[in-house]
Formats: structure tokens, C-alpha cells, sequence
């Protein structure tokens, strides 16, 4: 086994040890290797996890993911359903340009049985569409194979996992399609909520995020006012996305959170982050500071 899946393999067993349950990989990821590498770790948990898989991107694409990828674990963090219990998610891969999809019955049916087969299981318990956009779900027969694989039970639910900006196309002319939503999440983020539909979310530590705080480092006392309002020094990052973090969760208790690391230092740190109760009222505040003004909220300007 190369260094790489040893890391990978020791990472997932380190986010199962901080309490993840849910663990979240995709055809593409490694061309199949980050399902292959899941599929060696659910062997010794299979019966204590839950997994998500994708379809619509062809395992072949090379426009998506160009060679010379590098792997990272992505691991997810739970407030929510106990179907979805806390996760973590393998990707392999570094992102190029717009991926081509494909959302027919038998894309759907040969993707899901490979991915079977790399996974080790004869079921999952989440499929997703993945980029998945209004305009290519036309294929009636689809959603009645979706349903069927549901009651056969090889899969537990389905969804679709695609950019914010398609999410209010899909739930408006595909709802059928969105039992299940996986999209982005900032701080910073206007987009409608669809509070009635489950959620998975992803991107909390955005170009937003790090955007505000650059900008608040180059003002001491912007930076230091805004810490005083939290009852909070966001003076360092880290303690900026730990807010971020637990803003999700307490603003979204019934959604899953996704964040991403190699590292097993952060995995911990992030993990205790979201249990510590100390950052429930900073990050509340914090929520409602960007709700008054977005990127400036004007009470927290420089006097």
C-alpha cells in the first residue's frame, strides 16, 4: 500500500476515533481510488458508518480533475437525523474546469454498481447527483429508478449535490430530485435558505472568510473592537472559523456541516470546536453582526 493511502486510511480512522460517522466520497475522487480507499476502512466499521457516493461525472472525466491530483480527507461534522451521523469525506483530486454530466438510468445504475464494488458494501445510505442542474434532469425514467433502488435497498436516499447558485433551480423544478441538498455555506452568504429540505453543507472557510479577516488584521482597532462585541479574540484565523463553524450549527441544528483537512491536528481541533458549548453566544453574536451588514456591518466600523 503506497504512503498516500496509509495517510488516507489513518486520517478516516482518526476522524471515526474524534466521533464521525458519515463518510462522503465520489466516483471521480482519485478516479475511484478515494472509494477504494473508503471501501478498505468500512470494512472494519461498515455496520457503525454511513456512506455517500455520487453519479453524473463520468470516473474517465479529465477535464475536472487534472493529473498530478493530491489527496486530502474532508471530513463532516453532524447536527442532525441519525441516519447522517457524524462524517467524513475522501477526495482526490484538484479541481479544473466545469465538468461534463450525465443523468440517465443507466449512468446512474453502471456508476452505482462500481462504486459498490470499490466501496465493499451492497448498499449505500446516500446517493447524490452530483453537479446536477435543472436544465439535465429531464429524464423521467430516472426518478423512478432512484425510488426503485430506495426499495430494494441499495440505497437509502437520494439528492442532489451541485453549486449554491442551482440549488433554488433544482428544489423549484426538480423537487422530486432534492430529497437530499449538499451545497456550499459561508458566513457571508444571501442566498434563500431552504430550511425544509435536509442539508449537507460545505466551504464555510471561504475566500469571504478569509477575505473579512485579512481586511479586519489591517485595522487593530477594528479587529479588537469586534473582539470585544464577541466576547471573543478573532484576532488569529483559526479562531475566526471556529465561530464560523459553530454559527452553522447553531443556525442550521438539523443539517450536516463538511469541512476539509490532511491534517489529524485539525480534525481534532475542529471536532472539539464544534462540542465546546464556550462558543455557543461569541458565534451567535457573530451570526448577527454579519446578518446587520454582510461584508461591513456598520457597527463594526473604526470610530
Amino acid at each position: 500500500m503506497g504512503s498516500s493511502r496509509k495517510h488516507s486510511l489513518a486520517l478516516l480512522e482518526h476522524a471515526f476515533d474524534c466521533g464521525i460517522r458519515h463518510f462522503d466520497v465520489a466516483p471521480i475522487y482519485g478516479n475511484g481510488d478515494a472509494e477504494r480507499c473508503l471501501g478498505e476502512f468500512a470494512r472494519k466499521h461498515r455496520s457503525q458508518i454511513t456512506i455517500t457516493t455520487k453519479f453524473g461525472i463520468k470516473r474517465s472525466s479529465s477535464t475536472w480533475f487534472r493529473k498530478g491530483a493530491r489527496r486530502f480527507l474532508k471530513v463532516v461534522r453532524k447536527y442532525g437525523p441519525d441516519f447522517l451521523s457524524t462524517a467524513a469525506k475522501v477526495t482526490i483530486g484538484t479541481v479544473g474546469t466545469a465538468p461534463d454530466t450525465l443523468f440517465t438510468v443507466e449512468e446512474a445504475n453502471s456508476s452505482l454498481e462500481a462504486s459498490l464494488r470499490f466501496l465493499k458494501t451492497d448498499y449505500v445510505d446516500l446517493l447524490l447527483l452530483h453537479e446536477a442542474t435543472a436544465e439535465k434532469l429531464d429524464d423521467d425514467q430516472l426518478l423512478d429508478f432512484l425510488t426503485r433502488l430506495v426499495a430494494s435497498g441499495k440505497i437509502g436516499g437520494f439528492g442532489v449535490g451541485s453549486d449554491r447558485k442551482q440549488i433554488p433551480g433544482l428544489v423549484k423544478q426538480c423537487p422530486n430530485y432534492c430529497q437530499v441538498i449538499q451545497h456550499q455555506w459561508s458566513l457571508f452568504d444571501t442566498l434563500p435558505e431552504q430550511s425544509t429540505r435536509f442539508q449537507i453543507r460545505h466551504g464555510v472557510i471561504d475566500r469571504a472568510l478569509q477575505s473579512f479577516h485579512i481586511n479586519l488584521k489591517e485595522e487593530a482597532e477594528r479587529i479588537a473592537k469586534i473582539s470585544m462585541l464577541l466576547d471573543y479574540d478573532i484576532s488569529d484565523f483559526s479562531n475566526l472559523t471556529h465561530l464560523a463553524f459553530k454559527s452553522f450549527l447553531i443556525t442550521n441544528p438539523n443539517h450536516v456541516l463538511l469541512f476539509s483537512s490532511s491534517d489529524i491536528g485539525h480534525i481534532s481541533h475542529n471536532c472539539g470546536a464544534a462540542d465546546n458549548v464556550s462558543l455557543e453566544e461569541p458565534a451567535k453574536r457573530l451570526y448577527a453582526l454579519v446578518r446587520q451588514g454582510i461584508e461591513t456591518p456598520q457597527c463594526l466600523q473604526s470610530s
